[in-house]
């Protein structure tokens, strides 16, 4: 008798093995990713996929929304694009700025593909553009140093040229693309560098020669410019003249027992100018020790007065005098313990037609003796067009002019000391404006005096009345036609049923 024993998988043992098989979905053992690359060089992407069968894998660059590879296949014929490991790993070659952007590998399953996103930022150098520009002087000036880069560069501006290699702020160098130059000096010709950093590589710098036309119509520029890189240092002006003092304030406020205030002047002139404060009350001069309670310091073209410990002694005008072989300029600074200008809190619109709320803050370091509060109604006069709708409330403010036979002064017994403000020797003060007429615009300027001096009028504020039929302005003999063209049907009819429904006496 002959017995056969067969080893045989039964075949649908075979089949539900091959569907578990399939029932594997493919997932990614790698993971997203964010790599940094300067121009030229080469980066690669991993895609490496788990179970992927016959599927396929797909990379897009998503910037574009464009397929760059379908498998195998390189579908825009890119050399510097290629993949390895059956599209697991996407190399690219000679990277330029416009491949800046985000990368996806997708494999497209029977559900739902599955993507894995990853993300290139080439880091290029930034190239700020050489420049000349020529301005007559007085006039203003923008020098603009504009570099390209990735991450943005920042821009900064030194000066290569001219008085103590100072910009003509005083500071010695800026963070800012746009150097702005109010009211260009001879002096302020020059060699001006602006430097476009952003960690790639080293420092890129571009050199703007700022040439200035003056009055008598001469041209100025640095003289001494070197063939071939780079300048003599220093580099000198072709010129000489007189001081110039700029002012950065002409009123600067302090508190008796203020640990220490800074009173500052800019100084321009060629050769430059020796520099000297003083009280003119007094006569006080300043020493340049620091340990001194007065003493100056120069930093660049910024003269600075420092005064430590203030006291009453220490109000009053103080002269910055400039003086070269060429002239003598001065400059002059109040330091003062009167109250700061009143800024006025309340709103612009008033619920009421015929008063007003008014409210305001003051600073002052002495008590307040006495408040000035002056208002008028705004009429518009051949003098100026404050009504001109497309002005916007502050170019009106800045417009308006007062008239003194049509202002109203409160009385100091009105106004109410309403609290004191969160910072320190500042207070609220309020007062209602009475008999106004309603739908109208009002100026009011507040003014404040203390034991030390009377401050400043507030800036010009304006407020209107109110003088509304249910929320719409009614003005002049055309109200209720201007009110109707803004009804709907439906409003109207509403309207119609609330007048139908108001009793008649």
């Amino acid at each position: 008798m002959l017995v056969t024993f067969c080893n045989a998988t039964p075949r649908r043992s075979r089949e539900n093995a091959q569907s578990h098989l399939d029932r594997l979905s493919p997932y990614f053992r790698s993971s997203q990713s964010v790599q940094k690359a300067k121009v030229h060089e080469t980066v690669e992407f991993e895609c490496n996929v788990a179970n992927l069968g016959k599927n396929i894998i797909t990379w897009h660059n998503v910037s574009s929304g464009r397929i760059i590879f379908a498998g195998p296949v390189n579908m825009f014929q890119d050399e510097r694009l290629r993949i390895e490991e059956g599209g697991r790993v996407l190399h690219i070659n000679e990277i330029t700025e416009y491949d800046s952007g985000a990368y996806k590998c997708q494999v497209e399953v029977k559900l739902n593909p599955i993507f894995l996103e990853h993300h290139l930022n080439v880091l290029v150098f930034p190239s700020p553009p050489d420049g000349n520009y020529v301005v007559r002087s007085g006039n203003d000036i923008e020098l603009i140093c504009h570099a390209e880069g990735s991450p943005q560069p920042i821009i900064t501006w030194r000066r290569k040229v001219g008085n103590k290699r100072m910009l003509p702020s005083g500071e010695a160098e800026m963070q800012t693309p746009i150097l702005r130059i109010p009211g260009v000096q001879r002096f302020d010709a020059g060699i001006f560098e602006c430097t476009a950093e952003n960690g790639v590589g080293e420092p890129a710098t571009a050199e703007l020669n700022l040439q200035v036309i003056c009055k008598d119509g001469a041209h100025l520029e640095p003289r001494g410019f070197p063939i071939g890189f780079g300048f003599p240092d220093p580099i000198s002006l072709a010129f000489a003249d007189a001081p110039i003092v700029k002012l950065k304030d002409r009123k600067v406020y302090a508190d008796p027992g203020q640990d220490e205030i800074i009173l500052e002047c800019f100084v321009y002139g060629e050769p430059f100018p020796e520099v000297h404060w003083k009280h003119q009350t007094n006569g006080q001069r300043p020493s340049n020790s620091p340990q001194s309670r007065l003493f100056t310091k120069m930093e660049g073209n910024r003269s600075i007065l420092k005064i430590k410990n203030i006291d009453e002694r220490d109000y009053g005008t103080y002269e910055c005098a400039a003086h070269n072989n060429e002239g003598t300029a001065t400059g002059e600074v109040e330091l003062t313990g009167e109250p700061h200008q009143p800024e006025i809190l309340s709103p612009e619109d008033s619920p009421t037609k015929h008063s007003y709320s008014l409210r305001w803050s003051i600073k002052s370091p002495y008590r307040i003796l006495q408040q000035k509060v002056n208002y008028w109604e705004l009429k518009p006069t051949t003098n100026h067009n404050v009504q001109n709708p497309h002005k916007t409330r502050e170019e009106q403010r800045n417009e308006l002019h007062l008239h003194s036979h049509e202002q109203h002064r409160l009385t100091q017994a009105r106004i109410i000391e309403n609290g004191l403000y969160p910072e320190i020797n500042k207070y609220i003060y309020e007062v209602n404006i009475p008999d106004l007429k309603p739908d109208r615009t009002y100026v009011v300027q507040v003014k404040a005096t203390n034991k030390f001096h009377e401050g400043d009028w507030s800036e010009k504020f304006l407020f209107r009345t109110n003088g509304r039929v249910l929320g719409h302005s009614v003005r002049g003999k055309s109200g209720l036609t201007s009110l109707g063209s803004k009804l709907t049907p439906e409003l109207w009819t509403l309207l119609i049923i609330l007048m139908a429904s108001v009793p008649r006496w």
